[in-house]
């Protein structure tokens, strides 16, 4: 406690030019630590969620893993007929699909 009143007795004894230097040099040290331990914090946060972080992509909302993306949109690119998928493409796979569901449907229904 004796240390500390010396401190405040220190500064309080210091020349107003002194003060001044002395805020300007902490502000300075402030400033430029926290801006690399700012930056070292964001690099290393970044990094961070790259490796552990799933690679998840979204498509209008329905979250899917990139392995998932990437073979729908190859069994899409099968049905179109170019690399524009079209109307009648799209048509075209509701109909599968509804298909499929009534046939699944159908066999959960039927006893075995």
């Amino acid at each position: 406690m004796e240390e500390l009143k010396v401190i405040i007795d220190m500064i309080a004894n210091l020349p107003q030019l002194a003060l001044w230097v002395l805020v300007g040099f902490w502000a300075y040290k402030v400033i430029v630590i926290g801006s690399i331990y700012g930056t070292l914090r964001f690099v290393s946060e970044k990094i961070y969620m790259a490796y552990t972080k799933p690679k998840v992509m979204s498509l209008d909302g329905i979250s899917m893993s990139k392995e998932v993306a990437t073979f729908l949109v190859g069994q899409i690119s099968r049905i179109a007929s170019t690399n524009y998928i079209h109307h009648a493409d799209v048509v075209w796979l509701a109909d599968a699909i509804t298909e499929k569901a009534q046939r699944e449907n159908k066999n959960l229904k039927e006893p075995q």
